[in-house]
């Protein structure tokens, strides 16, 4: 009888049951090249290969991927989990300094790099120390200098004739951590969140369930690998047997052509990328009539820009999702219905996916019918990060009396009886204004209402003595100028809440993760 434990699922499993299935069925396509599920379980095989010849089969050891979106890197996704290790995405356009943090906070020794990161790595490979690197697209050593320490594995080395490729299956032993991301930490260094296969099975488990796709379906995977909701683009479509469509850099400029030349079904994006697209007047009405699941997420979405979005792909859902690393990918949704959101001028986070708990929390550590922190629990909330015991305690908490564990998100929610649950900022966005509380998110819905933009950014200015001084409200478009913004606000705000300065930029700074980048803005403040 074989042991129940071998049967837990896991992340790789989705790929390898959808392979059996559907093996000559489209699993991967970049630019004008596509692969079956066939085609990349043997690119996968190659690589876990690669990982057992140097110890490391079943070795949960953490497997950094320093790599393009290329057939090696998805590849190498898929590889470091069926050989039951820990994922850790390296993305190239990262500075080197932070690529270091990480390596040492995760103890990387074996890192993964496609032949389109060689020339990122350079530098790493001098202060990381390395003992294993393997070059799953190079047929020689692109590092000659470097030979001798650490160990090289190229594509056509002597691992690769091991065995046979298509002898290899999914990892027999029960695993427990499936990937590891870098989020940014108070104290400005990384900081790892560990996620386990059940948490991660889980969550895709439910978006499965919610947007109801298929074999049929062709996914975008616009998302950076470092940032973790490209685990659902990539897991979701192979758990439905589906074809992940990855844009080409060019591509990303104009998402019309590659959304109609994939045919894709299923669009995930933050919503910061269909508002380029809606100011570069790509929106159109009937423009995306292939979507049928559209779903948004990382950053508020404007009911404007959801709307714009329905008109564009009439034949698709829209969704509006929200979730921390920390509680893996996503744990609530709202389905845009035109016509039908709060007067806030920003889509509700809505409800909770089923089996998962929410509550508000006030400054007093009780929960509340007000706006309060938002706290949560159920089989998606991680166990804590990675070395870090003290923030772990801080944010990962449990009630008196119970022993169920709670995130703290550090988010301001509430609860509205029709929508569910509403999304009202940051808790450390929080500033005073002559001694006055104030959440830079509530100005920059005003300003989105009052002055008729679509974007948004509302930044705080300090005096040496770190006194919030002023507020300077950047926005893509001020009809009437500054004055007549001033006096718009101040139709819905108090004095000490209308920004100071109104600035007009044709383009927003976005960082990595395709969010707005504050820290940006906030240094253009300081040059004025």
């Amino acid at each position: 009888m074989s042991d129940p434990s071998n049967m837990r699922r896991s992340l790789d499993r989705f790929f390898a049951d959808s392979a059996r299935l559907y093996p000559d069925r489209p699993a991967l396509s970049i630019g004008d090249r596509q692969w079956t599920y066939e085609a990349l379980r043997r690119e996968c095989n190659a690589i876990r290969r690669s990982l057992e010849a140097v110890g490391l089969g079943g070795a949960q050891a953490n497997i950094g991927v320093l790599s393009a979106k290329s057939l090696a890197s998805y590849a190498s996704i898929i590889a470091t989990m069926e050989s039951n290790n820990v994922y850790v995405p390296l993305n190239p356009k990262f500075p080197v300094e932070r690529l270091l943090k990480v390596i040492e906070d995760a103890g990387i020794e074996t890192v993964i790099i496609d032949a389109e990161s060689a020339r990122a790595a350079m530098p790493l490979l001098r202060d990381a120390r390395f003992r294993n690197v393997i070059l799953p697209d190079s047929e020689e050593n692109p590092f000659p200098d470097f030979d001798g320490a650490p160990t090289f594995i190229c594509r056509s080395g002597p691992v690769a004739d091991l065995q046979d490729a298509a002898s290899l299956g999914p990892a027999s032993h029960p695993p427990r951590f499936a990937y590891m991301m870098y989020t940014s930490g108070s104290t400005g260094g990384p900081k790892g969140v560990a996620v386990t296969h059940d948490n991660a099975c889980a969550c895709i488990d439910r978006a499965l369930r919610l947007f109801k796709t298929d074999h049929t379906d062709r996914f975008s995977q616009i998302f950076e690998l470092s940032f973790d909701l490209s685990i659902c683009d990539i897991f979701l479509c192979w758990l439905s047997g589906g074809c992940l469509c990855v844009p080409l850099p060019q591509d990303r400029l104009f998402p019309l052509d590659f959304v109609r030349r994939n045919e894709i079904t299923v669009w995930g994006s933050v919503p910061s990328l269909a508002s380029n697209m809606r100011k570069l007047n790509v929106l159109k009405e009937g423009t995306f009539p292939s979507l049928r699941v559209s779903w948004f997420c990382g950053e508020a979405f404007p009911a404007e820009l959801a709307q714009a979005w329905s008109e564009a792909a009439p034949s698709s859902r829209v969704y509006n999702l929200y979730g921390p690393t920390e509680t893996t990918i996503f744990v609530t949704q709202y389905r845009y219905e035109p016509g039908k959101s709060p007067a806030t001028g920003v889509a509700p986070i809505g409800d909770m996916l089923p089996g998962l708990d929410f509550l508000v929390i006030d400054g007093d550590g009780k929960p509340t019918s007000e706006a309060g922190e938002l706290w949560l629990a159920g089989d998606q909330v991680v166990p804590g990060y990675w070395n870090k015991p003290d923030a772990t305690a801080a944010s990962f908490v449990r009630r008196t009396g119970s022993e169920r564990i709670w995130y703290r998100t550090g988010d301001l929610a509430s609860v509205d009886d029709r929508f569910g649950l509403m999304f009202h900022g940051r808790v450390d966005r929080q500033v005073k204004m002559r001694g006055n509380r104030v959440e830079l998110q509530e100005i920059e819905g005003a300003v989105r209402r009052t002055v008729g933009c679509a974007t948004v950014a509302v930044v705080p200015v300090f005096s040496k003595d770190q006194i919030c001084t002023h507020l300077v409200a950047f926005c893509d478009k001020v009809d009437g100028g500054e004055g007549a913004a001033k006096k718009a606000c101040a139709r819905e705000l108090p004095p000490y809440m209308v920004p100071e300065k109104f600035i007009e930029i044709d383009r927003f700074p976005y960082n990595s993760n395709g969010k707005l980048d504050y820290k940006e803005l906030s240094s253009r403040v300081a040059d004025l």
